[in-house]
């Protein structure tokens, strides 16, 4: 009896360890993020403008149940964080190399959104970010390019919480920016360099 006690509650440990483990699938390429490590920009300084153009944001939290169901969905544009200048100023300054221009960079975020679905097996956080990079030459009052993309996040674990989608969208936001600078045309690139 003590062997089968035993086995029993071995087998639920292991189904739990095998549970708690997660699982991340992302859009970005390791080529993307090779990219963006050895980006630089010349350039004497800089500005940034953001313009949010969702029409559905919202400061409603994620609907994250403390016991979930399978079936249970929620899907939300959330206010972009109060960081999120601050953090693509950041991007910018470790990727500036002293140089002639000044420029302007409008970011336009397009889609934003945080979801959360629940399963028999897991809990699932997803994120897609959707943003348009538009560069201007501050003196010349010119618009050197524009770059658009897309990123995207889906996380499973057996533990949502609102602490970490949130984490994961601030930090999907300034994947994304970073991943439009890289993809600026060649007008642009002849002062962007990769190394």
């Amino acid at each position: 009896m003590k062997l089968r006690a035993k086995a029993f509650f071995l087998g639920i440990m292991l189904v739990f360890t095998i549970l708690s483990c997660s699982t991340i699938q992302t859009s970005l390429k390791q080529s993307d993020i090779k990219r963006m490590e050895s980006l630089t920009i010349p350039m004497q300084g800089f500005n940034i403008q953001i313009i949010d153009t969702r029409p559905d944001v919202t400061s409603r939290l994620l609907f994250i149940p403390v016991i979930s169901f399978p079936g249970q969905h929620d899907r939300i544009s959330p206010r972009i964080p109060d960081d999120f200048k601050e953090n693509l100023n950041n991007v910018l300054k470790n990727i500036v190399v002293p140089g002639e221009k000044k420029y302007i960079f409008i970011v336009s975020i397009l889609k934003a959104y945080q979801q959360f679905d629940a399963s028999t097996f897991y809990e699932r956080e997803y994120i897609y970010i959707e943003l348009q990079t538009e560069l201007i030459d501050e003196e010349n009052n010119v618009r050197i390019d524009i770059s658009k993309t897309e990123y995207w996040l889906d996380f499973r674990s057996i533990d949502a919480s609102h602490e970490h989608i949130n984490e994961l969208f601030s930090k999907a936001l300034v994947l994304t920016f970073s991943k439009t600078l890289t993809q600026l045309n060649p007008a642009f690139n002849d002062e962007v360099q990769f190394f």
